[in-house]
């Protein structure tokens, strides 16, 4: 039988379906980021069955427009949806007749939604991880059950002062300060790209934007009775997910494992709420042979692959705005990206 070619369109609102980084409420938080709008591309079959892809486009200086997944994960959701090569052809027409002469996919690798997309245009971008959550073993069943070295690195941490604290409602902003903080002087003294320096506001936006599905843990010391590590946790409650979303730690902190003693507390809290995933996101290369890499490992229990999609609606177009200003950062795939105009 010949593929069902599908039809494309623009949603007229965001989509309550999919994973919390497909939701409004994020997509709005980071189009505020990166200076795009919110948009929902339709994917239609002949029997009735629609998927669709939240996306953030943004105008070009010079013109034009490119489209992508928001910061974190995103791609296909609602209705299971195979693409074959002539709905990608079709895909890659619809848009350039919109205006947007590139698209970039963050598939989630919790969702496996990456699978219904052409190898083509699939890259394995690097591998993440996630923990199966236990909902009733008790935090000295979990310690006891653990490797010996993550023993060993809770102890320590215990042994250092260093105790766990969620922040509630009234500790939130004093909390968040704190953390920020940290996360701040960790980001420069990695030398981060400029879009990964997050403000204090816009880390203050996901409480507003988010609510109650923003969680925030942090590392105390007991001898200087200051926050040394912190956590950003991101809460799906429907799917019963959790999504270690961005974190930050001290010379101290690493030094006597606080962050291992934050995971570990995460993996029992959110378990003993009934949570059964949490996914721990991925490291920095595709060899996991970086720190971060080794340090989520740890911890899984499953390894998954994170796949991205770099489009090229218009080769064309995307090669004349990629020439027309100059590039800061030429081996990036966006061309606002490339040129730095998102920092």
């Amino acid at each position: 039988m010949p593929p069902v070619v599908l039809g494309f369109g623009w949603c007229h609102s965001g989509i309550q379906e999919g994973c919390i980084y497909q939701r409004p409420p994020y997509q709005a938080l980071m189009a505020s980021r990166c200076g795009a709008a919110q948009r929902v591309l339709r994917l239609a079959s002949h029997d009735g069955s629609i998927a669709r892809i939240p996306l953030l486009v943004r105008s070009l200086k010079g013109g034009g427009a490119e489209a992508f997944s928001a910061y974190g994960y995103g791609g296909l959701c609602g209705d299971p949806c195979c693409i074959a090569d002539v709905d990608l052809h079709n895909l890659k027409m619809f848009l350039a007749k919109e205006g947007i002469c590139c698209l970039f996919l963050r598939h989630a690798p919790f969702l496996g939604n990456h699978e219904f997309w052409p190898d083509s245009v699939l890259e394995v971008n690097r591998r993440t991880y996630e923990v199966c959550l236990s909902h009733g073993a008790g935090f000295d069943a979990l310690l006891s059950s653990l490797p010996q070295k993550l023993r060993a690195s809770v102890n320590r941490a215990t042994r250092s002062g260093l105790t766990v604290e969620a922040a509630d409602l009234f500790s939130w902003d004093h909390r968040l300060e704190a953390f920020h903080r940290l996360y701040e002087a960790r980001m420069c003294a990695l030398d981060s790209e400029p879009f990964y320096r997050f403000d204090l506001p816009f880390l203050q936006s996901h409480r507003k934007l988010l609510g109650g599905a923003c969680r925030l843990l942090v590392v105390r010391c007991a001898a200087t009775d200051s926050v040394v590590a912190g956590a950003l946790f991101l809460i799906d409650e429907e799917a019963r997910h959790v999504h270690y979303y961005l974190s930050a730690a001290n010379e101290y902190a690493l030094r006597c494992q606080g962050m291992e003693l934050l995971m570990i507390a995460a993996i029992h809290d959110f378990g003993m709420e009934g949570f059964s995933i949490l996914h721990l996101g991925g490291g920095h290369r595709l060899d996991e042979t970086d720190g971060l890499s080794r340090f989520k490992r740890k911890f899984a229990s499953k390894r998954l692959e994170y796949c991205v999609s770099r489009i090229i609606c218009d080769q064309g177009t995307y090669d004349y705005y990629r020439e027309l200003l100059p590039l800061r950062y030429p081996s990036l795939f966006l061309i606002a990206d490339a040129r730095g105009e998102t920092s």
